[in-house]
């Protein structure tokens, strides 16, 4: 995990996070098969679909889910690794574009 900060004015700080693709790969991973083991799709039997159909049906919910558990999980760290101390809750988090085989960021 990458983590940058930039003081802006007064209090305000904006930190830069960004996580390694393993690790954002192993969490889609092992969610996905989650899914697989208790979704139910016409023409399949509940347990038995195939990984490569729900990756295909299911990866941008999935994607989006592992973002949040990622953000919720990595913030607290962040935080500490930086030793900063915040005065209230992020204003806002905002994705950072990146490609499919280059992990996850947020702003």
């Amino acid at each position: 995990m990458e983590v940058s900060v930039e003081s802006k004015e007064g209090l305000e700080r904006r930190m830069t996070v960004e996580l390694p693709a393993d690790k954002v790969n192993e969490a889609i991973n092992k969610r996905l098969k989650e899914i697989a083991r208790t979704v139910r799709l016409d023409g399949f039997r509940p347990g038995k679909v195939p990984i490569s159909v729900v990756r295909s049906r299911f990866s941008g919910q999935v994607q989006q889910e592992v973002f949040g558990d990622l953000v919720k999980s990595s913030y607290f760290e962040a935080l500490a690794h930086e030793k900063l101390l915040p005065a209230g809750d992020p204003t806002s988090i905002e994705p950072l574009e990146k490609g499919d085989n280059e992990g996850m960021g947020y702003v």
